[in-house]
């Protein structure tokens, strides 16, 4: 009986683990904020290749959309509202992250990424 327990609890954990993965507004614990997305920080020479890394990376952490437009910010007041906005703050920081230090406060760190609808 035990076992099927187990089982049982096993399976729903891999099926809400499948649920997050297809969730762009889902952080997984080690998504923090301090996270960089490339190991090469963009330094005003590497834009093409710095590009490409962030949006392989976003991409597969299913928050591409956050930059690109395709999954724009709900409405204030609705129920995913403040959910999008900590996703987006998060990309955002994970952007800055990937930035030397010297973009970051040629004026960057006020830039919106997240597109409102």
């Amino acid at each position: 009986m035990s076992e099927d327990l187990a089982a049982e609890t096993s399976a729903i954990r891999v099926s809400d683990a499948a649920q997050h993965e297809k969730d762009a507004l889902y952080l997984h614990p080690s998504e923090h904020s301090s996270l960089a997305l490339t190991s090469a920080l963009l330094d005003g020479t590497n834009f093409l290749a710095w590009q490409r890394a962030v949006y392989v990376s976003l991409g597969t952490k299913m928050k591409l959309g956050f930059i690109n437009g395709s999954f724009p910010c709900p409405a204030v007041g609705s129920t995913s509202y403040e959910q999008w906005r900590r996703v987006d703050l998060t990309v955002t920081s994970w952007i800055w992250n990937s930035m030397s230090k010297d973009i970051v406060l040629k004026g960057l760190l006020y830039k919106r990424y997240g597109r409102r609808s």
